[in-house]
């Protein structure tokens, strides 16, 4: 497990002891200090390094977040559906029956995501926007669309997985649509085949 969230913080602090030490040693010149500085700066490229090879539990979740708006975008219903839990069949034809009314254009941009993690690491819960042009498919609808959502995540066989999505309002943050009556009609219509 690595000790900070984001490897800038402590790369900063070792460039400035490096400069620190860099300008003891301009002074003194004395070669401890330009040993100091040589670590200082070593130490920096050894955190980048490890940074990018550990892997936190909010990153994968971050990952998730992206790789699933990023397969419904380029309209991959598979791999979309490969991000959402098997126990949330509602949500599944639900995001199936979205799949087949609207395109997402190309400018599609995801940001704010915020992660909470939850029970042992085991749930996680995301708050994220999703701003692009859409196609609603069969009509002459396009338009450019701001839209925040929160999401509930489950940890499944190593993988981030849905389990609960909310649709809120991209101003003040409250619940537009918690999808209850739409995956009900789904399930109604498609069963749970």
């Amino acid at each position: 497990m690595w000790f900070t969230e984001n490897a800038w913080q402590p790369m900063l602090f070792l460039t400035l002891a490096g400069m620190m030490f860099g300008m003891v040693w301009y002074r003194r010149l004395q070669t401890r200090y330009l040993i100091a500085m040589a670590a200082c700066f070593l130490l920096v490229g050894v955190t980048w390094f490890v940074e990018g090879a550990i892997v936190t539990e909010r990153e994968k979740v971050r990952n998730s977040v992206v790789a699933i708006t990023t397969s419904f975008q380029q309209r991959n219903l598979e791999q979309t559906l490969t991000h959402v839990s098997r126990q949330a069949r509602g949500l599944q034809l639900l995001i199936s029956s979205a799949h087949n009314l609207v395109k997402v254009r190309d400018d599609m941009r995801v940001t704010d995501i915020e992660i909470d993690l939850l029970n042992d690491n085991t749930r996680a819960k995301t708050r994220f926007r999703v701003n692009a042009t859409i196609e609603a498919i069969g009509q002459s609808y396009v338009g450019h669309q701001p839209t925040r959502w929160e999401a509930t995540w489950q940890l499944e066989e190593g993988e981030w997985r849905i389990i609960n999505i909310l649709q809120l309002d991209p101003i003040n943050g409250n619940v537009i649509t918690d999808f209850s009556e739409e995956r009900n009609w789904a399930l109604r219509m498609f069963g749970n085949n």
